[in-house]
């Protein structure tokens, strides 16, 4: 191997060919140390090194390599294998330009790091599901005047004409169905008290002198007469499908055939499927992706209410499904239910008239933000790629992702998981670091994407940089800047920022900080030495009575309001007292849910927590979890209750609550508390709060002495204050 050459491993320099000002300047540069802010009670040394070495050579970091000594004489990089798979949708406008600076980028240097916003182009629906009158389903912007569309009789209908446009969108939210997403213009088909079966259109439904309680969604069971089988059958094929047993005859004969024969088919399912424990409903937990989606559309083609949390499928029925497990039954329920109409942004729709003029118009396609713009890079690259998470969570939305925008075959590295024949692989960080794999494992990558990158900076991540070394490398990050200096590790491995979006239009955020003092032992400042000792004080202020109570009844007020609330703790045990005290007030009137990290529970039943936490009208979640890769959309309330330092941390916090359209009656809230006079904690509030100026936040503050309830309000461009 020649002097300056490319390798898996690094940058190749051979230790001949150096000087001793060169080796010295070598060891220096790559070696890394996190700066800390409290040096003279630092005496462990936290430094490491982020190049390899031989007996004959060096291997460097590959952008550090090239800056320092050149271009190399020999790139040994591996290629990878080339895949061919089509990215299913269109960027937006707003999204092409990352996408284009990046791919540049990619194609020139071969590494570079991608940084958008939390909830970067997330306002509307995409890819709304239609159903054809031979039972497949198709998406709404690939319908054409040659589809036959299946009306509410179960017949036929023609589609006359298609359509596209730009106008106003709405999301249509149904308490049994699936949400969807239309135009102002849309007219709606609802069922009324009254006068039954009718259309409206929807400028006129939302107009005040119309009671909306009045109208209910509906939904009509579908009379599919395609398909004929004995259905004394239909029960045990159902349950062999939900067991993945071989089944000899089409499952179509059975997912597709009569009401009868589908009701007993689902019943098989139902009996021989894990569950979430419901009374008024099924609770299903899937892991195989296409028997959910079949389970899906036959309870919808029955008339059933559906629905969907990820792998979980909730099926409401208004008749007796008749499963055979007696632990399986549960009541009816009355399925007549009224929408709720949510305001979106301007953007396009497809839509399209049939038979008798009936129009039918809904949203179009819009992506996620790093995910999605990833998958695209990797489609155009067309290398084989490896996507490196470091939580569990991530890895499963990244496979939705994949599988959701291309035909990509995915594979997993995680543990003794090495699934290798795929277009598209996504490996746990630990696993790859941690675990000794045999020489060549990853020479089949091309591509590599590394989420949420600032994780590399650590001495174990960052490992993974030295061993897997493909020809493209990308890093996402909302927050790409370490606050301990250590960016520089990924940045020498993967290379500079390609395209950083900083966030616009922010000034409907609303911050109401609440600096709270107290003369109770709670609030006394510890030192450790002559430290003072955050963590401990931390603990103490969770625990303080005074402060629950408020925290508490600022939690009541807020889902009173009907707000969607978040409240961020550093203490899992602080969580748990909260919930412990709201539901001792509100018993089960409230539903609180958790989001933390998984502490000795099995997979499944640790993700039916978070699906189920997720519907909660309050979180209560470890700043930890909730700062990365946390997607609840509904959110618009955040609460910090404990102090956050990092403006990185604070930065993603917040971009919790930015994920869906606002307007001038429903914006996103923010409280920081701020324990005055108690160590570092108005340090940290005051940096939070020269951030929030920066981003043009409008900001309110409200003094309160926690002992006897007095407050003061001083606010900065904004007056209101709810507490």
């Amino acid at each position: 191997m020649e002097h300056k050459t490319l390798t898996k491993q690094g940058y190749a320099v051979l230790k001949d060919k150096l000087t001793k000002t060169e080796i010295t300047a070598i060891k220096k540069d790559c070696n890394v140390k996190p700066i800390t802010f409290l040096k003279e009670f630092n005496t462990q040394d936290q430094s490491f090194n982020i190049y390899s070495e031989s007996k004959r050579r060096y291997w460097l970091p590959k952008y550090y390599g090239i800056i320092k000594y050149g271009d190399p004489v020999a790139n040994l990089i591996p290629h990878g294998n080339t895949i061919n798979i089509d990215f299913k949708l269109n960027l937006k406008e707003h999204q092409k330009n990352p996408f284009n600076k990046t791919l540049e980028q990619l194609e020139k240097e071969e590494g570079g790091i991608l940084s958008l916003p939390c909830g970067f182009g997330k306002c509307l629906g995409y890819n709304t599901p239609v159903m054809l009158y031979d039972g497949s389903v198709k998406m709404v912007q690939c319908i054409t005047k040659d589809d036959v569309l299946i009306g509410d009789d179960s017949m036929p209908r023609k589609i006359l004409s298609v359509c596209t446009g730009k106008e106003k969108l709405y999301k249509i939210k149904q308490a049994y169905g699936i949400d969807y997403i239309v135009n102002e213009s849309h007219i709606l088909t609802l069922k009324h008290k009254v006068h039954g079966i009718v259309d409206i259109a929807l400028k006129d439904f939302l107009k005040e002198t119309v009671n909306q309680s009045n109208y209910y969604s509906i939904k009509s069971p579908i009379n599919y007469n395609f398909f004929f089988c004995t259905s004394s059958y239909a029960y045990l094929i159902g349950m062999y499908y939900a067991l993945c047993e071989p089944i000899i005859e089409p499952i179509q004969m059975y997912s597709k055939g009569t009401q009868l024969i589908r009701n007993q088919f689902l019943a098989g399912i139902i009996d021989y499927t894990p569950e979430i424990k419901q009374e008024d409903c099924y609770g299903l937990i899937f892991e195989n992706y296409e028997i959910l989606e079949t389970t899906k559309n036959v309870a919808n083609s029955l008339g059933y209410g559906i629905k969907q949390e990820e792998y979980c499928l909730f099926i409401y029925s208004n008749t007796n499904i008749q499963v055979i497990k007696k632990e399986k039954k549960i009541s009816t329920k009355h399925l007549d239910s009224n929408i709720i109409v949510e305001e979106l942004c301007v953007g396009d729709y497809y839509g399209f008239t049939i038979d008798g003029n009936r129009r039918f118009l809904l949203g179009d396609c819009t992506v996620t933000h790093n995910t999605a713009l990833a998958i695209k890079l990797i489609c155009t690259l067309k290398r084989k790629a490896i996507v490196v998470v470091h939580k569990e969570f991530l890895m499963e939305q990244w496979k939705e992702s994949i599988q959701k925008f291309t035909d990509a075959r995915v594979g997993i590295i995680q543990q003794n998981k090495l699934e290798l024949d795929a277009d598209i692989c996504i490996g746990m960080i630990h696993s790859l670091c941690l675990k000794d794999y045999p020489q060549g494992t990853f020479d089949s990558f091309g591509t590599m994407v590394i989420d949420e990158c600032h994780h590399l900076g650590s001495e174990m991540f960052s490992k993974v940089l030295m061993k897997i070394g493909t020809c493209y490398r990308l890093g996402l990050s909302a927050t790409p800047t370490r606050r301990d200096g250590l960016h520089t590790v990924y940045n020498m491995h993967i290379g500079n920022i390609a395209h950083k979006e900083k966030r616009t239009g922010n000034n409907q955020v609303k911050i109401k900080i609440l600096n709270l003092s107290s003369e109770s032992e709670f609030y006394k400042t510890i030192y450790n030495g002559k430290m003072k000792n955050t963590s401990a004080m931390v603990t103490n202020i969770t625990n303080c009575g005074q402060r629950n109570e408020l925290l508490v009844k600022l939690l009541l007020q807020l889902n009173k309001l009907k707000r969607k609330v978040i409240l961020l703790s550093s203490r899992r045990e602080h969580l748990e007292l909260l919930y412990t005290m709201i539901k001792e007030r509100e018993k089960n009137e409230i539903s609180v849910g958790f989001y933390y990290g998984n502490q000795g529970m099995g997979k499944k039943a640790y993700k039916e927590m978070l699906n189920v936490s997720s519907k909660c009208d309050i979180i209560l979640a470890t700043e930890q979890l909730a700062k990365e890769g946390l997607d609840i959309p509904d959110l618009d309330t955040l609460i910090m209750s404990t102090s956050i330092s990092d403006l990185g941390a604070l930065e993603q916090s917040i971009g919790r609550i930015l994920r869906k359209f606002y307007n001038d009656s429903n914006y996103p809230l923010v409280y920081d508390i701020v324990d005055k006079n108690c160590g570092n904690f108005s340090k940290h509030g005051t940096k939070r709060k020269k951030f929030y100026k920066d981003e043009n936040y409008n900001i309110s503050i409200t003094s309160i002495n926690i002992d006897n309830g007095e407050e003061e309000i001083n606010s900065e461009n904004i007056s209101d204050c709810v507490i």
